[in-house]
């Protein structure tokens, strides 16, 4: 059984951005708990192991959490990623989301780089270093590291808001893409906006795109690419360098294909704990997903 993204939730409330819509600060529930047990991931093995005894695969494994998942211990990420190692044949990728902070220690980076199919997921909400750093409060580009130009594959979220120029925008991403050509993947993002009337919310309701904003800007973008295929409620767009997605976030088609690791606990996005049996049950009647990005 193939089913989505399995997220192993890091949940220390470390990070070294501030972004204005940051989704743990603004959500309620088990992104904001801080939890600094040394039994944190006491229980991974253990669940990665249930899942492959009962043939259930993902298409990715998702290292993420309430701020930057690389401010662990060197101990603490090779523990995670030895234990990643002696299941990796459940998942046809492994991806980890940082704030760029990864790019500053090569022992570490090293850790993850040294996966086979690593992707390093990272959000922008400009291509100009300078006013994303404004805006996203952290204090060195990590652009310039010789550590990001050395990864694997990279992964770039571009949030789609008021901040972006977009009359030059189509011309700023493809001169970003030729000094990286380690970006294979990117990701127009829409920001959503949560029903909680927090800080957050409020920035997003302020400088969000409007949908035909958005339809009008993304016309001379796509120009450089072509319809591959749709995947739920993401279209993606591919060119000979890279593939470039649009959608909403997340895949809601197949939003209950995914999955969480929290403390311990294997548990849905309605952050309830399930059984094998449940997941099982969950898609008996579904045929296998054939994810594409």
């Amino acid at each position: 059984m193939d089913l989505g993204n399995l997220t192993l939730i890091t949940t220390r409330n470390t990070c070294n951005k501030n972004c204005p819509f940051c989704i743990a600060k603004s959500a309620g529930k088990i992104y904001n708990e801080i939890i600094k047990s040394k039994d944190e991931f006491v229980n991974f093995e253990g669940v990665l192991q249930n899942l492959e005894n009962n043939d259930i695969r993902f298409n990715r494994l998702v290292i993420s959490g309430n701020g930057e998942p690389s401010f662990y211990s060197f101990e603490e990420i090779a523990l995670i990623i030895e234990t990643i190692k002696r299941h990796i044949n459940m998942f046809n990728g492994i991806r980890i989301h940082t704030s760029g902070n990864i790019f500053y220690n090569e022992e570490k980076f090293n850790l993850f780089n040294n996966i086979e199919n690593i992707e390093f997921d990272i959000l922008r909400v400009s291509l100009n270093s300078k006013k994303d750093m404004e805006i996203l409060r952290y204090d060195k580009d990590y652009t310039k590291t010789k550590l990001f130009k050395l990864a694997k594959k990279i992964k770039l979220d571009i949030a789609l808001t008021d901040i972006i120029e977009y009359e030059n925008f189509a011309k700023e991403l493809n001169d970003y893409i030729e000094n990286y050509p380690n970006i294979k993947i990117i990701r127009l993002k829409e920001l959503l906006c949560g029903k909680e009337d927090t800080s957050q919310t409020k920035w997003i309701k302020e400088h969000r795109l409007e949908k035909e904003k958005i339809d009008r800007s993304l016309r001379e973008i796509l120009c450089n690419y072509k319809l591959n295929s749709k995947s739920g409620e993401k279209v993606i767009y591919e060119n000979k360098k890279n593939k470039l997605i649009y959608g909403a976030s997340g895949n809601f088609k197949f939003y209950n294909a995914d999955f969480i690791i929290s403390n311990n606990r294997l548990m849905n996005y309605n952050e309830e704990d399930i059984s094998i049996e449940e997941i099982h049950k969950l898609f008996s009647n579904t045929t296998s997903i054939n994810w594409k990005e």
